[in-house]
């Protein structure tokens, strides 16, 4: 008999505690806030995508499953291949 008054206690002691900590929270993020802050403004670059140097080409390419190269070349440095193995994603 005397449990259901001690757990009627115990959950209006703790829906206490979760009002006085939500009052607390409120507070001090206003006091953090001051003057409101304004979301940022993003702006359009119109001139991106940037072109490519003239006269440089670079390229990408898969062989089959099992090989992926890149080949990247301009007229005044050599043209340079990298390759890569594909890692198994089973």
């Amino acid at each position: 008999m005397r449990r259901k008054p001690l757990i009627a206690s115990t959950f209006a002691a703790l829906l206490g505690a979760l009002v006085a900590g939500q009052v607390l929270l409120e507070r001090s993020a206003e006091a953090q806030d001051g003057a409101r802050r304004m979301a940022p403004v993003f702006e359009v670059d119109p001139f991106w995508p940037k072109p490519l140097p003239a006269g440089s080409k670079c390229s990408t390419g898969a062989a089959g499953r099992q090989q992926v190269s890149a080949v990247c070349g301009s007229v005044a440095s050599p043209i340079s291949v990298r390759s890569a193995k594909p890692r198994s994603l089973r």
